[in-house]
């Protein structure tokens, strides 16, 4: 069970990922309003949870998958945001936290496994130092190529050599 923005509780349960949150009601009676913790989302996943204090992603851990999931910090509301295969077959994945390293393990077995990333690419790479402001440019599939209008000059690059 995780506390999730001090707003909301995540909790494992026999089938499924269940998500509570705070709802003030009043009482009938006494005319007293009174703070309870009324199930609002559920996810089917029968699975391990796993969630860092201060971050926005919450880690669901199945037999084949591992879903990754970001909270909405207003309607708290999980947002499906990756899925892998659980190919390590581990039960908890824990990430560092700039995400260059993960922790897997499995429960009830001695020992653990530690990752690197492998590849990090955020497709920032710089091909043309040439300024392309008031260009306008098509992709052409057929032939894996891109067309380019600049000024009075028309370029045609590949796709695959640039």
């Amino acid at each position: 069970m995780y506390f999730i923005y001090d707003k909301a509780i995540v909790a494992r349960s026999s089938s499924k990922i269940i998500f509570f949150r705070k709802v003030e009601v009043e009482d009938s009676v006494t005319r007293e309003k009174e703070i309870q913790w009324q199930q609002y989302h559920t996810l089917n996943h029968r699975g391990f949870l796993y969630f860092i204090k201060g971050n926005t992603r919450i880690q669901v851990t199945t037999d084949l998958f591992i879903y990754f999931y970001f909270i909405d910090p207003e309607t708290l509301i999980p947002k499906l945001k990756n899925c892998m295969y659980n190919f390590m077959g581990c039960s908890t994945m824990m990430f560092g936290p700039r995400s260059f390293y993960c922790i897997t393990y499995k429960s009830n077995q001695i020992g653990f496994n530690i990752y690197r990333r492998m590849y990090h690419h955020n497709f920032l790479v710089n091909l043309k130092d040439e300024s392309y402001e008031d260009c306008q440019g098509i992709t052409v599939n057929s032939n894996n190529t891109y067309i380019i209008a600049i000024k009075k000059e028309i370029r045609v690059y590949s796709q695959e050599t640039f």
